[in-house]
């Protein structure tokens, strides 16, 4: 297995940075390896910290989110989002509030 990341996307109210990063450090994650954006105007890709993110990610990496919604506002930018993880850079991602997926 690779690296453990986590990516944390703050949408208004929600839970804050600092909860959903605890949440993340209960899994074990390393802080230097917690990437947290505030949601904005623009979906998934356009995040500073998310796109830091993928620069480091390598097939065998685990990715935990919280839900879905850290990937995207919208079905079609969680959907591009998650084939651009799984497929083009292979790597695991758990859903911590969807377990089953």
């Amino acid at each position: 297995m690779g690296e453990v990341y986590a990516y944390c996307r703050i949408i208004p109210g929600g839970a804050d940075a600092g909860e959903q990063a605890a949440v993340m450090r209960e899994m074990q994650v390393e802080e230097d390896h917690i990437f947290v954006d505030d949601a904005g105007p623009g979906d998934g890709e356009g995040s500073l910290h998310y796109r830091r993110l993928l620069k480091l990610l390598k097939p065998g990496d685990l990715l935990y989110i919280r839900s879905l919604s850290a990937l995207g506002d919208s079905y079609p930018s969680i959907r591009d989002q998650w084939g651009l993880l799984t497929k083009v850079k292979r790597i695991d991602i758990s859903i911590l509030e969807m377990p089953l997926v």
